[in-house]
């Protein structure tokens, strides 16, 4: 049977280390020896010589923990912007300004890091699309309109 007090519990499915620390008894604390634990390093008692002062508490954060930058979701709104203008771009031709707008999206999301590249690659594609849909209602408007006499 194992030992109760060795046994790490684990939190919300993940392992122990990710839970939280626990510490574990150690084989003189089984054997009734009293063991004191060693300070932390960002406790008050940590400090090298017993007699300094606390250091000051700033609002500052170190260097190294720094969350890391969000990614930017230019792709993304590239790619919903392309779709809506490939779709009304099947119907009307007042959608070219909105397709120009995707493809310009596009390539900026292509030139920036930490950009999904994919999302920017399809948007790309959906709005050059979007744009010959448009261009082509634009040409069937005009000829349809030349060719109806009296109206020009």
């Amino acid at each position: 049977m194992t030992d109760p007090a060795v046994l790490q519990p684990r939190g919300l499915g993940g392992p122990a280390g990710l839970a939280g620390r626990v510490a574990l008894p150690t084989a003189s604390a089984r054997r009734g020896e009293a063991e004191e634990p060693a300070p932390d390093a960002a406790s008050p008692d940590a400090r090298s010589d017993p007699g300094e002062a606390p250091a000051p508490i700033t609002g500052s954060v170190a260097r190294g923990s720094a969350p890391p930058p969000r990614p930017r979701p230019l792709g993304a709104w590239a790619l919903v912007v392309s779709m809506f203008a490939l779709s009304l771009s099947w119907f009307v031709g007042w959608a070219l300004p909105l397709a120009v707008a995707g493809v310009v999206l596009a390539i900026v999301a292509l030139t920036r890091r930490g950009v999904k590249r994919e999302l920017a690659w399809w948007a790309l594609g959906l709005s050059l699309g979007a744009v010959g849909c448009s261009l082509f209602w634009i040409w069937w408007a005009t000829q349809a309109v030349s060719e109806t006499p009296g109206v020009l």
